[in-house]
């Protein structure tokens, strides 16, 4: 991924004519919409903060796919707050102030189109943001009623890796940062391959979900969802 992120180059054209060709894919295949979980934000880091976000969104609107921009928050490389690699900097969110800016923006392209494109929030990962940050996050898509994606527990290395700096699971940690039981219903945990079952149905007793991604998980080898008994339906 990250040698792509470098042959892209600093070209917005080069990376809406990769981001098209992907939508005209989908299109062709029928898909009619999509739920883009976005995160490359910065052309080569030197010119304008977030000018690729709109180019996914007019390569979408030309591919005539309704886009659903799942925008990432971005922040570090690691628990132990690891700066972003040279590959990492086109993802970085400035601050949250920028960040619900550029959100604001956004919504005013997309209602434009008038094709029901709409806009959610992301926490790219509990590895790659700060306590901080993900509370602010959860109060504010909270107070506009969106909705939170998060990659949790996709893999054993980053329940690892979250054991060695909090000394506890990303979902535990998760559960125990965000301040108030209504803010984490907007939490939408995308993989949960490995979580704790009693962990996981804690989750979804405070109104969270779970979204699988056969796809994503059979391609880079992340293993099976297991814990359909815990998850009483909540599965998208």
């Amino acid at each position: 991924m990250y040698e792509l992120v470098e042959e892209l180059g600093s070209s917005r054209d080069a990376f809406k004519a990769a981001t098209r060709q992907c939508f005209d894919e989908m299109a062709a295949a029928g898909i009619t919409t999509c739920g883009e979980f976005h995160y490359f934000h910065h052309g080569d880091g030197k010119g304008i903060p977030y000018d690729l976000d709109t180019a996914v969104v007019e390569a979408a609107q030309e591919a005539n796919v309704r886009l659903v921009l799942l925008n990432a928050v971005y922040e570090r490389a690691g628990f132990d707050e690891a700066p972003l690699s040279d590959g990492q900097r086109r993802f970085r969110t400035d601050n949250m102030d920028a960040y619900w800016a550029q959100m604001d923006e956004l919504a005013s392209v997309m209602r434009e189109s008038k094709r029901g494109d709409a806009l959610g929030v992301v926490v790219h990962s509990m590895r790659a943001v700060g306590v901080q940050s993900l509370r602010h996050v959860a109060k504010e898509a909270h107070a506009r009623e969106m909705v939170v994606h998060v990659h949790l527990e996709e893999q054993p290395k980053e329940i690892e890796d979250c054991r060695n700096t909090h000394g506890m699971t990303p979902m535990a940690l998760l559960l125990s940062s965000v301040e108030s039981p209504d803010h984490l219903s907007r939490f939408c945990g995308v993989h949960c391959t490995h979580s704790d079952p009693r962990e996981l149905r804690e989750f979804l007793d405070a109104g969270g979900s779970v979204c699988i991604c056969p796809l994503t998980e059979a391609a880079l080898g992340d293993g099976v969802f297991r814990s359909l008994d815990e998850t009483n339906g909540c599965v998208r």
